[in-house]
């Protein structure tokens, strides 16, 4: 244990986290021999215990590791059970309320709504709202899916730093997701006003998004905070794919007041299961 708070303490703030997530991004899809592929895909699922029953397609058609990762479903694997579900497999770390713009990280470690998403077109919306906090693992499914239905209204990419979102980061880093680059969607429902956020992290290669083909993430030259409104209308269905990690991380979702969600305990969660 000491030894790991050494390495986190002293040498992850030396290391170059952008240029590291980017090669690790582009070296994850690289179109190696098929033997090869095929060896390294079926170590992971063999390692991780991954369902392979309920993937898309057989894994001799992945062309490499990073395809795999960012596999689809099929259908009906994911069922969607309620009219507010979760957006994404893997684990649900902390939810709670949130109290004078602060969102719990972890026991002892906040960070702030308005430096987590800065220039928020619906800051003060969300006082005493709720908000839920997911890590996705490396092996999990790694495509998030809208938690409702609504109007997809505007999105900002925040650039950042790509610390590892890991158990021991979040318990120790201060601020961490309010550090890392990270994307936040603001969607308008009939209950009231959502955003989701995706949170990028050491190794993750990119972000992409199914509505916005033309959102980029992990630029390895340094780069502004970008806003783009959605005048034209966005409709999102309650399960439908909303964006994709290259490789995995995590994904915080928040909620107006008027929503009136119970809060949850830390599990593990599938997504379409229903928030309740």
């Amino acid at each position: 244990m000491m030894l790991k708070n050494a390495f986190y303490d002293q040498v992850m703030p030396q290391l170059p986290k952008k240029w590291m997530s980017h090669w690790v991004g582009s070296a994850a899809h690289l179109q190696l021999p098929a033997r090869i592929t095929q060896t390294l895909i079926r170590s992971f699922v063999k390692l991780y215990k991954i369902n392979t029953l309920e993937i898309e397609k057989p894994l001799e058609e992945y062309q490499s590791l990073g395809e795999f990762f960012s596999r689809k479903l099929r259908e009906g694997a994911r069922p969607i059970q309620g009219d507010l579900v979760h957006p994404c497999d893997g684990l649900l770390v902390q939810s709670g309320f949130i109290h004078d713009q602060l969102l719990i990280q972890a026991k002892g470690k906040t960070f702030k709504l308005n430096e987590f998403v800065p220039g928020n077109p619906w800051a003060g919306d969300f006082e005493e709202g709720t908000f839920f906090n997911y890590y996705l693992a490396p092996h999990n499914y790694h495509r998030v899916h809208s938690p409702l239905t609504g109007e997809i209204q505007w999105s900002m990419v925040i650039p950042g730093e790509l610390w590892p979102v890991n158990s021991w980061s979040v318990r120790n880093k201060e601020g961490l997701y309010a550090i890392n680059e990270r994307v936040a969607v603001g969607i308008q429902t009939s209950q009231g006003k959502m955003i989701l956020v995706m949170v990028g992290a050491t190794n993750v290669g990119s972000m992409s998004f199914s509505f916005d083909p033309n959102i980029r993430t992990n630029r390895r030259q340094n780069a502004e905070r970008v806003y783009r409104a959605y005048p034209e209308s966005r409709a999102i269905q309650v399960g439908e794919e909303f964006g994709v990690f290259h490789l995995g991380s995590t994904v915080v979702t928040l909620f107006e007041k008027s929503f009136d969600r119970q809060l949850l305990e830390k599990q593990k969660v599938l997504m379409g299961q229903p928030v309740q």
